[in-house]
């Protein structure tokens, strides 16, 4: 819905109150590349690859059930300002 302040707002309680849950992690990256904060993006891609080393945004993507139009804002702000995080 592009309401990517209010996502970036409700990653953050989410976190601190589980700051475990790599999905979060992923939600609160997209978003704040969306909005053009993509060094922050980047710090919190790492924070979620700590957790889930393994990951993929292929491998996401394959095995997501999402809407396409949703899975397009993760993968476009993943792959489009947070590439080579690692």
């Amino acid at each position: 819905m592009g309401r990517f302040d209010a996502a970036i707002a409700a990653s953050r309680k989410a976190l601190h109150q589980n700051a475990h849950f790599s999905s979060t992690f992923r939600t609160l990256a997209a978003a704040l590349a969306h909005t053009g904060r993509v060094e922050e993006a980047r710090g919190v891609a790492q924070s979620m690859l700590r957790l889930e080393p393994n990951f993929t945004i292929t491998e996401w993507n394959q095995r997501n059930r999402w809407r396409q139009a949703t899975k397009d804002l993760f993968v476009g702000a993943s792959r489009g300002r947070l590439a080579r995080i690692r």
